[in-house]
């Protein structure tokens, strides 16, 4: 009986991709948003909630994504399509609109291609974390993109520098800031923290090949359990998606402490309140480091897994990549063989205020993000420019 039902939802699903599939293919478009997930929607937030309230342009959201939240609003403005990542193929190399936004990158080397069918829609690429371009990105991210929507100036600089390395034409790089910070910090001021009584920390490591699951976690739950503190266990998305029996071995080998509220595993990537409600970040390679740190002030613990390098020429740039240069300026790094002597009077120490410069932290976010709170309107307006509405 189980197997029919799933049988009879997967029909539904691939009727329900057909109708929108065939709905966004004649649809006239002018601008189009294009989401992995639900949980990308963070990304654009700012920029399209600008769109809504200072133009009249209708907006094409493509997600591969059928539970995506977009769903279940009712904008005429804002029109959600659902189809497989697989149909995303087609659509994309038939696709007729004028311009394109999205924060997967990548454009032209996987499945997502730029149009056969016209040669001048402009694709506008988002920033799904505030890292730097040249290591923990592929080398060629970025190269097919017309814009970019840069953080800061370290964005600037270095995809300039990838220009003149390869050869490649100017591109339009708009100061653009991050939405996500944005809406973090939104909502970090007014969040009420009266009835808190104990500490929050956040686990959040990055996807990569020895990453914190793989090589620790069961140290550093070990290490900071019982403490009297609140912990979350909030795993990268594509470790829920392809590694989802160890999450649940996980659970189960620490359910003691969940049932006495301990401790919490986040599989909903959907919201933010782990981010902006915790007191601390423990973390390895992530960009979710700067997003906590620059929304709260408050401090990170960085596990130095091996590093996340995605690019293996960075060095040639001969910029540093931020996520470097920020590190130890932002919290504390601990080697993973170090975790059982150090983390627990790191973590007991950050908690305290000792080793954590909150003002620091804002100076960097000046460094690093343009526009800090305005990032809506500033990719807003240039897609209201561009398209002509």
């Amino acid at each position: 009986m189980f197997d029919l039902l799933k049988q009879n939802d997967r029909k539904k699903l691939k009727q329900r991709e057909k109708i929108d599939a065939a709905a966004f293919a004649v649809a006239k478009k002018k601008l189009v948003f294009y989401a992995l997930t639900g949980g990308q929607y963070k990304y654009y937030k700012m920029i399209i909630e600008y769109l809504l309230k200072n133009c009249e342009i209708v907006i094409h959201y493509l997600t591969n994504d059928p539970n995506d939240a977009l769903f279940e609003q009712n904008n005429p403005k804002l029109i959600p399509y659902y189809v497989s990542e697989r149909k995303t193929i087609s659509l994309m190399l038939r696709l007729d609109a004028d311009i394109v936004v999205t924060t997967v990158p990548d454009l032209q080397s996987y499945h997502m291609k730029r149009s056969t069918r016209r040669d001048d829609i402009e694709y506008i690429y988002v920033f799904h974390a505030p890292i730097s371009t040249t290591m923990q990105y592929k080398e060629k991210a970025f190269d097919h993109f017309d814009t970019v929507f840069c953080v800061g100036p370290h964005h600037v600089a270095e995809l300039r520098r990838r220009e003149e390395i390869a050869g490649l034409p100017k591109r339009n790089l708009v100061k653009a800031g991050y939405g996500l910070y944005d809406e973090l910090g939104n909502s970090y001021n007014s969040a009420d923290t009266r009835s808190r009584t104990k500490p929050q920390i956040l686990i959040a490591p990055s996807w990569q090949r020895d990453n914190i699951f793989e090589t620790c976690i069961e140290d550093i739950l070990d290490t900071i359990l019982g403490k009297g503190n609140i912990v979350t266990v909030r795993p990268h998305p594509q470790f829920m998606r392809l590694c989802a029996d160890k999450m649940e071995a996980l659970e189960r080998q620490y359910e003691k402490f969940v049932k006495a509220g301990e401790l919490i595993f986040e599989t909903d990537f959907s919201g933010n309140t782990s981010i902006y409600m915790s007191d601390l970040l423990i973390t390895d390679w992530s960009g979710i480091a700067y997003e906590f740190s620059y929304a709260t002030s408050k401090p990170c613990v960085f596990i130095n897994t091996p590093q996340k390098i995605m690019n293996p020429n960075y060095l040639k740039y001969d910029i540093e990549p931020m996520e470097l240069t920020v590190r130890n300026k932002i919290g504390k790094s601990i080697d993973p063989f170090d975790i059982k002597e150090k983390l627990a009077p790191a973590v007991e120490a950050l908690l305290q205020g000792d080793g954590a410069d909150s003002q620091q932290i804002k100076e960097i976010l000046k460094q690093y993000v343009f526009y800090p709170g305005r990032s809506g309107e500033a990719g807003g307006r240039y897609i209201i420019e561009k398209a002509g509405v």
